[in-house]
């Protein structure tokens, strides 16, 4: 796998040419932690252990615009088990800083992984279930990470694919903006 900045067309060509296929373009969108107050969220709290096996159900059914989901040589069950891996691997202490779940109704509806680099934080992972969708359960993970971030975070980023239109849509509400645009290679096989 690799990826690069899309303007690196050089280094595309040469990618290209060893048998690397484009797989996607990945935008990264970033907006400034201005400590601005959104009210109580009373259905968003931090994750407990408890939450794991709900969190990981959910991301095993949440994702469809991932670069393993995108990759035609990649089965859909197996791009499922990896989103839900990366998701376990939290609970575990190997991947994120932080874990906000969103509920309805008192269960466990959506998750927001994040990791904290140095005074940023990234939006790892972010799902909600299918079925709870249109309830703004994303937002209010987010809001509840912009009004709850460190004083020493200045800024939260989150990537997401250039055909994903309803992810892009949801951060540019929120008032993020575009930063960076990058391209993701993947390469199978021996050769």
């Amino acid at each position: 796998q690799s990826r690069i900045p899309m303007e690196e067309l050089e280094v595309a060509g040469k990618l290209q040419f060893l048998g690397f296929k484009k797989i996607e373009q990945l935008i990264t969108f970033e907006t400034s932690i201005s400590k601005v107050q959104f009210g109580r969220q009373p259905q968003v709290r931090l994750a407990v252990p408890e939450d794991r096996e709900r969190v990981v159900e959910i991301a095993r059914q949440a994702f469809t615009y991932s670069r393993f989901h995108q990759d035609p040589l990649i089965p859909s069950a197996l791009a499922d088990a990896i989103k839900a891996d990366w998701t376990e691997a939290y609970f575990y202490g190997t991947r994120g800083s932080k874990m906000i779940v969103a509920l309805n109704e008192g269960e466990v509806s959506g998750y927001l992984l994040l990791i904290e680099n140095r005074n940023k934080l990234i939006i790892d992972l972010i799902a909600v279930d299918k079925n709870q969708r249109g309830r703004r359960l994303a937002s209010r993970m987010v809001e509840y990470v912009l009004e709850h971030a460190p004083n020493y975070i200045t800024s939260i980023s989150a990537a997401t694919q250039e055909n994903n239109r309803a992810s892009i849509a949801f951060y540019e509400a929120l008032g993020f903006t575009p930063k960076t645009y990058q391209l993701t290679f993947h390469k199978h096989g021996t050769e």
